[in-house]
């Protein structure tokens, strides 16, 4: 036996195998020998209480078995236990020692229990360790692991094919917990393909390369505000750690299936090829769990392309401290489908038929400062209820929260709202904090008149605070287009007045003061106006309104009601109209006591006022239908409206049981209509009217 001695510090492992390759092997007989290592480390990895066992072929040449209860690496990899490392014929040099077909069998989650074929290399002065694993069994699927270790640093590279993705432990997904947060009751299936770099020193990871696909990919959250079905994706990252803090480079890219991140709904098109796509760069801190994007693109082909740098927070929840974002000219119709509609569910705008193009530029500061601006081009807007409706809107909305805010200016072509018809606008405004409000004057055009605004402002704008107000004047609007409009009966006549204030709280619009019109050469004067929840399926109005010297003639020229001279007055009162039907009112119209005009009414006239009171043809069959006309002292008639049945009455009681509706004076001839039905059908009266109105020639029996 010659035994060689070494100067220098070494390990208990290395002193351990130098002395046995200083031993002069005598004989056939293989030499075994047994040892305990308490501790075996390298840069990155440490092994204690390992046994080691050593079976001498020849001076350079044994079998190798070490076997050790844990064996400590980076994160993510932690910790493994239950190591056993088999290598039938190691290679042992002075300076190293090398197996190129050993097996290797541990024991964790991540990787089935099986052996796995592994060569490596360990050299004893620098502690330098390689090895390589390959086809390995892992979540179902198989891979390739290279390590390499030194005083310089350590660098893994593996690759994988399809795995499991329900048999991949959280903690080895990401590089670390503080960067990721998984949803509550996160459930999945799928299948991901990986290949990555991770290199450090010591217990720390310096940088990371990742890139992988994810397939089939089926995920919920406990809460069904996240969740995927038959997703494709493909994904990169390169992590590099700097002073405590992460630069990461990412992407993702959707390829096809589906993700709803509440209330978003993406889908990739199939037709087109192209994914939809997220690039950025970041610095990630984690100690203050704070991110700063420096550059963020996202690319929706055909529906939205966005860029921007943002900065958050993730602690105590994940929220935006400042943002730069900047949406490119794009067409409103999928961005309202997909990113802005599901925002609007409940609101006036959450069914809106859209076309034309938009773009954005969003600013939000880490003091609260805000700016966005908004440019539209040739914007078509058409709500799906027929509510309202804009087309050939442009301009540029530009909004701030900040004091001084530069001026917006907006314009359409032309709209509606209802059946009301709108024409080419123009509006000068300012838009700050949750609000806005009207620079100069504007004039709409509405069906064939104007509608002159005076003021108009709008506060505390998408919360349930929000009110508006209004002021302006109605500048002559035919009656006739008016009615028809709204699908009343055909009215002659103007319709113009001074509306005063009008304000719009709590989802109730009510005016002011008094809204005068003039109409049909009278006045007619609206008070105690309230509309309900104007934009809902159901908005309710209620107003009371009197009539003053309103000139009959004028009323009844456009009919085919008959000719009737004189002027009315009267009232209606508690007027209560569902989706703009009348269902309550009491009204009362009758010739004013002081009317200087002539009264005449014709044999037509006389006979549809006769209908409303329950007679038909009533002149036709008397000596009294060879006359054309009639003269008459007063008119008048009254309805009180509930639950559908008005209840009548006319001037005064007559005989008979009945009322009348014209009194006979004046020169001969001259005639009375007296009415009997005290009751009568709302819809039944509407619809004689209509046939009243409708028809052009008198009816003779």
């Amino acid at each position: 036996m010659r035994v060689v001695c070494f100067a220098g510090r070494v390990s208990i492992f290395l002193s351990s195998v130098l002395c046995v390759l200083s031993v002069t092997l005598s004989g056939a007989a293989t030499q075994v020998f047994r040892l305990h290592v308490t501790s075996l480390n390298g840069n990155g990895w440490h092994i204690q209480d390992a046994d080691l066992e050593l079976a001498w072929r020849s001076p350079e040449q044994a079998s190798l078995r070490l076997s050790a209860p844990h064996l400590q690496l980076p994160s993510p990899l932690n910790e493994v236990t239950g190591i056993t490392l088999e290598c039938r014929e190691a290679d042992i040099r002075p300076d190293a020692v090398t197996c190129q077909g050993g097996m290797l069998q541990l024991r964790t989650p991540l990787l089935d229990p099986t052996p796995m074929q592994v060569a490596f290399t360990y050299q004893y002065a620098s502690r330098a360790l390689s090895f390589t694993l390959k086809n390995v069994a892992l979540a179902g699927g198989r891979l390739n692991l290279e390590g390499q270790f030194s005083q310089a640093g350590w660098q893994l590279t593996f690759s994988t094919n399809a795995l499991d993705i329900t048999r991949i432990p959280a903690q080895w997904i990401v590089l670390s917990k503080d960067m990721v947060r998984w949803p509550q009751g996160l459930k999945s299936s799928g299948k991901v393909q990986v290949n990555a770099r991770i290199s450090g020193n010591g217990k720390r990871i310096d940088t990371a390369t990742l890139a992988g696909r994810l397939a089939e990919l089926n995920f919920s959250d406990s809460t069904a505000q996240r969740a995927s079905e038959q997703l494709t994706a493909t994904f990169s990252l390169k992590a590099t750690e700097r002073q405590n803090q992460w630069q990461l480079q990412a992407e993702l890219a959707l390829h096809q299936g589906q993700l709803y991140i509440e209330p978003i709904f993406l889908q990739p098109s199939i037709e087109s090829g192209q994914p939809i796509q997220l690039t950025f760069t970041a610095n990630w801190q984690p100690q203050n769990q704070w991110l700063d994007v420096t550059h963020l693109h996202f690319d929706h082909p055909g529906i939205l392309r966005a860029e921007g740098q943002l900065q958050l927070s993730t602690k105590p929840s994940v929220h935006i401290t400042s943002t730069r974002l900047q949406i490119a000219r794009t067409s409103l119709s999928g961005l309202y489908q997909t990113y802005m509609q599901p925002f609007l569910i409940g609101t006036a705008l959450d069914a809106v038929k859209s076309a034309g193009h938009v773009s954005l530029k969003l600013n939000y500061q880490r003091d609260g400062a805000a700016s966005a601006q908004v440019t539209l081009d040739n914007v078509y807007l058409d709500d799906q209820q027929g509510r309202y409706g804009l087309h050939g809107l442009a301009g540029t909305l530009v909004w701030t929260n900040d004091k001084t805010t530069p001026p917006s200016h907006l314009n359409w072509r032309d709209g509606y709202i209802y059946k009301l018809t709108l024409g080419v606008s123009r509006f000068a405004l300012e838009a700050r904090d949750k609000g806005f409000r009207l620079l100069e004057s504007a004039t709409v055009p509405v069906l064939d008149g104007k509608l002159q605004i005076d003021s108009l402002s709008l506060e505390n704008a998408g919360t349930p605070q929000m009110q508006w107000q209004f002021r302006g004047r109605l500048i002559p609007v035919s009656m006739e287009s008016f009615s028809q409009a709204l699908g009343w009966p055909l009215l002659a006549g103007e319709l113009s007045g001074v509306i005063p204030r009008v304000t719009y709280s709590n989802g109730i619009v009510q005016g002011d003061g008094s809204l005068q019109m003039r109409v049909f050469n009278g006045t007619v004067t609206v008070r105690n106006l309230r509309l309900e929840q104007p934009f809902s399926i159901v908005p309710q109005l209620s107003a009371d309104i009197a009539l003053e010297r309103v000139d009959l003639e004028t009323l009844t020229k456009a009919f085919s009601f008959g000719k009737i001279q004189g002027q009315l007055s009267g009232r209606v009162h508690g007027l209560h109209m569902e989706d703009w039907r009348p269902v309550a009112f009491e009204a009362r119209l009758a010739t004013p006591p002081d009317d200087p005009s002539p009264h005449q009414i014709s044999q037509k006239a006389v006979d549809n006022l006769s209908s409303l009171g329950g007679v038909r043809g009533a002149l036709s069959r008397s000596f009294l239908g060879f006359f054309d006309e009639f003269s008459y002292a007063r008119l008048g008639i009254s309805c009180r409206l509930q639950k559908d049945v008005c209840a009548m009455d006319g001037l005064e009681p007559a005989p008979n049981g009945g009322y009348y509706i014209v009194k006979g004076g004046g020169l001969p001839p001259r005639i009375d209509v007296i009415g009997y039905m005290h009751r009568v059908g709302w819809s039944d009266l509407v619809e004689r009217l209509k046939r009243t109105i409708n028809n052009p020639r008198p009816e003779v029996r």
